[in-house]
């Protein structure tokens, strides 16, 4: 590690000061990059929230839009480490709030896989526009819903009541993304708020009930099938219904669930390949354990 790098991380101001003071290797301090990750002083400096270094560094002439080797801004690099005080200076002093790093992600999005509300309010209060996407067709809402934090759901549909109405790439709602990550809360917060129809597909057919079901989310389960009238019987692009995800994902809690709780008939066959649920669970090698109905 060189010792511009070990200073920057250790906010040694003193040490910045001295080179400028003395007129001494200038132009080092401001080209110089880690040679693996592209990193330059300032970035170092505001990824340990050293505030009063990022200042000096800023009225020294460094560039708020150098990217790392990732085209990591400053303002990424704040929003993601949760340094609400560096992040302000810099938008504050002009940084450009949806600049992009690799595969499109702006720092609204990073600051929504973080727990930090205050964060995701400064970035849109300077402008930041919640409904950009990154390479795979995801904004910021569809990122804080993966990460399950509440708050900063519930902040952003107050926010934009229509932020909710997107899809990814591969035609997968957020409500997909909830159930799919087992945030329960999320998906009753999502159908009491928003007009998802419960048994949208995306690309490949699978509806947030067979991705709840996928990783034995039951609660959502529950709630998407009594409350919201999900049908256990819908069938993906290969007629693969519930009981078959179930059993593919050698998921036992679902595939009891789906027979004992929801009716399910053990023996139905996927209408695309013929095959039973008990065909499907031995070709994935699925150890479940034998229940009275698998020989039905």
């Amino acid at each position: 590690m060189s010792e511009i790098s070990r200073a920057a991380q250790s906010g040694d101001l003193g040490y910045f000061r001295e080179v400028y003071d003395k007129e001494v290797n200038i132009s080092m301090v401001l080209e110089y990059f880690h040679d693996k990750s592209g990193d330059t002083a300032i970035h170092f400096a505001v990824r340990h929230g050293h505030l009063e270094l990022v200042k000096f560094l800023l009225c020294k002439g460094f560039n708020l839009e150098t990217g790392n080797f990732d085209g990591k801004r400053p303002l990424h690099e704040a929003a993601q480490a949760g340094q609400y005080e560096c992040l302000v200076c810099l938008l504050d002093s002009g940084a450009s709030v949806d600049s992009l790093k690799r595969a499109d992600w702006t720092s609204l999005m990073l600051a929504c896989t973080k727990d930090r509300l205050d964060i995701v309010k400064a970035l849109l209060e300077h402008g930041a526009r919640l409904k950009l996407k990154n390479k795979d067709g995801w904004n910021s809402f569809h990122v804080a819903v993966r990460e399950g934090h509440l708050d900063i759901i519930e902040y952003l549909l107050n926010f934009d009541k229509t932020v909710w109405d997107t899809v990814s790439k591969n035609g997968r709602t957020p409500l997909h993304t909830a159930a799919l990550h087992s945030h329960a809360d999320v998906v009753s917060l999502l159908l009491e708020r928003c007009d998802y129809v419960t048994d949208t597909q995306d690309s490949c057919g699978s509806t947030p009930l067979m991705d709840a079901i996928r990783v034995g989310c039951i609660q959502a389960a529950d709630v998407l099938i009594n409350n919201h009238e999900a049908d256990i019987t819908k069938e993906d692009n290969v007629g693969r219904q519930c009981l078959h995800v179930a059993c593919q994902a050698g998921c036992l809690d679902s595939l009891v669930y789906l027979v004992d709780t929801c009716g399910a008939h053990p023996g139905v066959l996927c209408t695309g390949t013929g095959a039973s649920g008990l065909h499907i669970a031995a070709k994935h090698n699925r150890k479940l354990k034998p229940q009275p109905w698998t020989a039905l």
